[in-house]
């Protein structure tokens, strides 16, 4: 049980590793929605939340009560307890997922090159930065006559137009295009060392959001940096992690058919 416990919590964990290892290695940023970012990480906490932690309350039954004189009720308080554990572990998982929603992650990106990229994408979507809050960017139509990546830094917006529209006036379909909006506001956190960055989607409308994330995409595709070591950390800590899973199943094998010759 203990080496079933051991597998169920590592493999998950080095094969999410691998994966970011190869995302981290592409030639192009990758962007990934917080809704699928979120899938990855509860991937990579799977085997300890469904199999290793049930794993060590099940031998916690075993070991501290007696199941041969009181079998149906401790039988029955194991599954309860089992029951609960797993309810709230499906309730903090979506809890999570609809948190993160807001969120888009951008892998393998290049932050030197990333607020040209942005700005550009930002004045193929027809919108520009008309005021800067620390990491957080207010965003507003731009008219016909300005140009979005020269004024992305000198303009600010009146107040008027910095608050939301009246929810019976937005006006935000699917078919909705860069002017139909009034403004939207997303904050920039950066991680330099692993060459990442993470858009919080304070306020946006979704139908804006999609054609942001759309244009940027193909924006990012010269924000690339030419060396990411996040690539080279990952994968060390994916070969760790099934190196030392092989090295301990080998020794289990090798005691068994040690203890069987003995017999």
């Amino acid at each position: 049980m203990a080496i079933c416990a051991l597998l169920a919590f590592l493999i998950p964990v080095g094969f999410y590793c691998l994966i970011l290892a190869s995302v981290n290695r592409r030639s192009k940023p990758m962007m990934v929605s917080g809704v699928w970012d979120s899938v990855g990480l509860l991937f990579a906490v799977s085997g300890f939340f469904l199999a290793t932690v049930p794993m060590l309350v099940s031998k916690f039954y075993t070991r501290v009560f007696d199941f041969d004189n009181h079998f149906f009720s401790l039988w029955l308080q194991h599954w309860l307890l089992l029951f609960v554990y797993f309810t709230l572990l499906v309730s903090a998982s979506v809890f999570m997922i609809i948190w993160r929603s807001r969120k888009t992650m951008i892998y393998n990106v290049d932050l030197e090159l990333f607020p040209k990229a942005l700005e550009r994408a930002f004045a193929n979507a027809g919108v520009y930065i008309s005021m800067r809050k620390h990491q957080r960017l207010i965003l507003t139509p731009a008219s016909p006559s300005e140009n979005p990546i020269n004024t992305a830094i000198t303009q600010t917006a009146p107040p008027s137009s910095l608050a939301p529209p009246p929810p019976g006036n937005r006006g935000w379909g699917e078919g909705a295009v860069a002017e139909d909006f009034h403004y939207a506001e997303v904050e920039i956190e950066t991680f330099p060392s692993m060459r990442h960055i993470t858009l919080h989607w304070v306020y946006c409308p979704p139908a804006i959001r999609r054609r942001l994330e759309t244009v940027l995409t193909t924006s990012l595709e010269s924000a690339a940096p030419l060396v990411n070591p996040a690539a080279g950390w990952f994968l060390n800590i994916s070969g760790l992690i099934f190196g030392t899973l092989l090295m301990v199943v080998l020794t289990f094998v090798i005691l068994i058919m040690t203890a069987q010759r003995g017999k």
